[in-house]
């Protein structure tokens, strides 16, 4: 059976803006993907970067900071910004 675009686009607009913003990241990422190596190279970059910043907070080299001050601070440069 072959499937038509139109009837993928309709059947997607349906979906959430979530789910249709997971869908169209993974239809990227399908064609994005070079069949030899398993991964395209933005993957494999950014794996190697999620990588080195895990380790630099587990071994205490960048200090983490809370969500409620990270949204605060973000707030008070909102409000500066009107």
């Amino acid at each position: 059976m072959t499937v038509q675009i139109s009837d993928v686009l309709e059947a997607a607009m349906c979906l959430s803006d979530a789910d249709r913003v997971v869908a169209a990241r993974q239809m990227l990422i399908s064609v994005d993907r070079d069949p030899a190596r398993g991964t395209s190279e933005i993957d494999a970059a950014w794996d190697a970067e999620i990588t080195r910043r895990v380790d630099d907070i587990l071994h205490g080299k960048v200090a983490t900071i809370p969500w409620s001050q990270v949204m605060t601070e973000a707030r008070l440069v909102a409000a500066e910004s009107l």
